[in-house]
C-alpha cells in the first residue's frame, strides 16, 4: 500500500513540475512578406545567348544564365530549380525534360556553377538542336545560416517542409505558393 501511495505522490509531483514549469515564449515580430531565403529570376528568350558546342562527340547548344546568388554555399547546401516556358508564358515546366522531335528526342538539361545556371540542349540523333526560343525561370533556395542542407543531410525544416527531391517535382506555381514568390 505504501508503495502505491509513494508512486502516486511521485507521479503527481513529476506531472505538476512539468506542467507548471513550462512557459510559452513571446511571439516574435512578423517576417517580411516574401521569403528571404528564396530568389526567383526570369530570363526572356531574347536575352539568352546560345552557343553550339561538341562535347564528347555530342552536339549541344549551351547557354549560361547569370545568377550571382549561386555561390559555394548554394552549390553545397542549397537548391536551384529551373523552369522553361514551353508555352507562351505559362505553365512553367520543370527541367530536366525530354521531348519528341520526330523521329528522335530532344533533351534540355541544366547544371549549376558559381554565378550561373548552365543550360544544355541536345538531340538523340546528334543533330545540332539549334537555340531554344523560350524563357527560363530560375529559383535559388538558400539554406538557413549555419545549416548544412546538402543532398546527404537534408533538413526538411529549411525548405518549408520539403526535401530537394520533393521540390524538384513541383510545378512553378506550387513553388511560388510554398515560398511566397511574387511575379517579377
Amino acid at each position: 500500500m505504501k508503495n502505491t501511495i509513494y508512486r502516486a505522490v511521485l507521479t503527481a509531483f513529476i506531472l505538476s513540475t512539468i506542467l507548471y514549469s513550462c512557459k510559452k515564449g513571446d511571439t516574435g515580430p512578423a517576417g517580411p512578406p516574401n521569403n528571404a531565403n528564396v530568389v526567383s529570376k526570369t530570363f526572356p528568350a531574347s536575352g539568352i545567348i546560345w552557343t553550339a558546342e561538341t562535347q564528347f562527340g555530342i552536339k549541344y547548344q549551351i547557354a549560361q544564365l547569370a545568377m550571382p546568388e549561386i555561390d559555394a554555399n548554394i552549390i553545397n547546401n542549397g537548391a536551384v530549380l529551373v523552369y522553361g516556358a514551353l508555352r507562351t508564358g505559362q505553365p512553367w515546366t520543370a527541367l530536366p525534360l525530354s521531348y519528341v522531335i520526330s523521329p528522335s528526342s530532344g533533351y534540355l538539361l541544366y547544371g549549376i556553377q558559381a554565378g550561373a545556371v548552365v543550360l544544355r540542349l541536345s538531340r538523340s540523333d546528334n543533330i545540332d538542336p539549334g537555340a531554344a526560343d523560350i524563357a527560363f525561370r530560375v529559383v535559388v533556395i538558400k539554406s538557413a545560416p549555419g545549416e548544412r542542407l546538402g543532398m546527404n543531410t537534408i533538413n526538411k525544416q529549411q525548405f518549408n517542409g520539403y526535401s530537394v527531391e520533393e521540390l524538384q517535382h513541383k510545378s512553378y506555381a506550387e513553388i511560388s505558393r510554398i515560398f511566397n514568390i511574387t511575379a517579377h
